[in-house]
């Protein structure tokens, strides 16, 4: 957690399961902060930019900026922000291997194949300043264009990522303790609870994701149908159910 006289401002975009690390990881913390936020493609020109990154990571979120008396300092990892907020040891090294390498490059494919052009897109595209309302009235085409080639790429490429993510939830069941009755699960906060949770929430929309964000996001029920179809699937798994269990117990401060 910051220290005292200490001001913390979280950078991000909205529909971003990275983000929602950063955000719960300081919500938890009970870490007062400030959040500013831009859509995909014009973040890079409305958020100031880490000066500790490089190239295209200078504008990756998210990001944070601490602000003390010791001066002002920059961190960009979600994992060290995680520690940042105090949550805990890290996670075993493949688990945390596993969470960055695939379950949150997986996810992101996933659900933008479907997210994409839709209208429920477009209506969190309305929650945005009027400068990023009109900007995305004229090239918001050709920015969902660039996501979907960048992005999603291909159904190959998003029927890989099914595989890989699937393969990830056997494992994850497996560390977490999933195979033991519901009440016994471990929903204690944690860095490697809350990494796994957020980075899934996309494909479980828990109730508890709609906290805290400057974005209203969608409820499943109003998701794209083959988006829906997904999130009950991965429900109805010992892992999906972990998410509920977890977020409900855990996103909104006691």
């Amino acid at each position: 957690m910051a220290p005292a006289n200490t001001k913390v401002t979280l950078y991000t975009i909205p529909v971003s399961h990275y983000c929602e690390v950063a955000r719960w990881a300081l919500h938890a913390s009970k870490t007062p902060f400030t959040e500013k936020t831009a859509l995909p493609g014009l973040h890079a020109l409305l958020l100031p930019g880490n000066p500790t990154g490089e190239g295209r990571a200078k504008h990756s979120v998210p990001y944070i900026r601490i602000d003390g008396p010791d001066g002002t300092r920059w961190l960009s990892d979600s994992w060290d922000i995680l520690e940042f907020c105090g949550l805990g040891d890290s996670p075993d090294p493949e688990i945390k291997k596993l969470l960055n390498e695939v379950v949150g490059v997986a996810v992101r494919p996933i659900v933008y194949d479907h997210l994409l052009g839709s209208k429920q897109l477009g209506d969190i595209v309305a929650q945005a300043s009027l400068f990023q309302r009109v900007f995305f009235f004229f090239m918001g085409k050709k920015v969902w264009g660039v996501m979907r080639k960048t992005v999603v790429k291909s159904d190959e490429y998003v029927a890989k990522n099914k595989e890989r993510l699937e393969e990830a939830r056997v494992t994850l069941e497996e560390h977490l303790g999933l195979n033991r009755p519901e009440e016994e699960w471990d929903l204690s906060l944690s860095q490697v609870g809350v990494a796994t949770c957020a980075l899934l929430f996309p494909i479980a929309v828990p109730a508890e994701q709609l906290y805290g964000g400057p974005f209203k996001m969608p409820p499943n029920e109003e998701n794209p149908p083959g988006l829906a179809k997904i999130v009950n699937t991965f429900r109805a798994t010992p892992l999906g159910r972990y998410v509920l269990k977890y977020y409900a117990a855990n996103r909104i401060p006691k």
